[in-house]
């Protein structure tokens, strides 16, 4: 039984068919990851530069990741809570 021989041309092409598809697929991956990362930063109420059109009523002045309506200190991106209302912040504790 004789082996037929492949020229080198038709393995060259066969090679090439199979690395352009395996591109392809890696370049399709990188996009389909890139642009779920950039809808997930664009839907993301606190980071996001169109927040504003996610929902009215969640507001947060200085982006601490608490509305304005649940933030004792909505200026404050440090404070965000005062638990025994003595007017400082709790975190303002930890560096005193």
């Amino acid at each position: 039984m004789e082996r037929s021989a492949k020229s080198p041309t038709q393995k060259k092409a066969f090679s090439w068919e199979s690395r352009t598809t395996r591109h392809l697929i890696t370049v399709a991956c990188i996009i389909v990851i890139v642009l779920v990362l950039i809808f997930a930063y664009l839907l993301n109420p606190v980071a996001s530069p169109i927040a504003s059109i996610h929902d009215e009523e969640i507001h947060d002045e200085d982006r601490d990741g608490y509305a304005d309506s649940d933030d004792i200190f909505p200026d404050d991106a440090n404070e965000w809570a005062d638990t025994d209302e003595d007017g400082m912040g709790d975190l303002s504790y930890e560096y005193a």
